[in-house]
């Protein structure tokens, strides 16, 4: 089964097949996310139903990513704390550029992150003399239930790419942190040693 039988040619949209579970089939977070801003980008928004599937292999894979992280990093704490207790753990300034993203055009940035338009906008734009004609109207009372509906869509739609954003700047902490335990445990003079002969053996 496919999530999307209809769509446009965008190179980047893609159609995942369901397995048995309901899971996706081949998911990959970075074409989940080229995926998405494509959908954004032509208005072929996700339902909320396939928003909630998508979000579920999302923070499956958040929480694959983070348990294997943690457990790294406790191992290499614990050795560390072993090699080199008291010293304090000497992390670096990091340069942006390591901590950026995806290579987003300032377009596609303030698609995503940008305002989403008001409920009270789209009513404006809909009919631009009717809240005129009786401002005791509401905007609830103006705004169809459809129109209601593709702002919540839309907004759920670019939620799911900033938590795969966040997904990614999050796993990019955690192994700079593991980097830099990696770094300061070759200082370690029985480590050297070890790496020396390594070093050794393979010539």
């Amino acid at each position: 089964k496919e999530m999307r039988k209809k769509e446009s040619q965008h190179p980047d949209i893609r159609k995942w097949e369901l397995g048995r579970n309901k899971e996706l089939i081949g998911f990959n977070m970075t074409l989940c996310r080229k995926d998405l801003l494509a959908r954004i980008k032509t208005k072929q928004y996700y339902t909320l139903e396939e928003c909630k599937i998508i979000l579920k292999e999302v923070v499956l894979r958040m929480k694959v990513q983070a348990e294997v992280d943690l457990r790294n990093l406790m191992f290499l704490s614990d050795f560390r704390t072993e090699k080199l207790y008291p010293k304090p753990i000497a992390m670096k300034e990091v340069p942006k550029e390591l901590l950026k993203g995806f290579e987003d055009s300032e377009e596609d940035f303030e698609l995503i992150y940008g305002d989403i338009e008001t409920a009270s906008e789209t009513v404006a734009k809909a009919n631009p003399q009717k809240d005129k004609e009786d401002a005791s109207v509401s905007v609830d009372d103006l705004l169809m239930s459809k129109e209601k509906l593709q702002l919540v869509v839309e907004r759920v739609n670019k939620n799911i790419i900033k938590l795969i954003d966040s997904a990614l700047l999050q796993r990019k902490e955690r192994l700079l942190l593991a980097g830099a335990i990696l770094e300061e445990l070759e200082s370690v003079p029985e480590l050297k040693r070890v790496q020396h002969k390594m070093a050794f053996d393979e010539i």
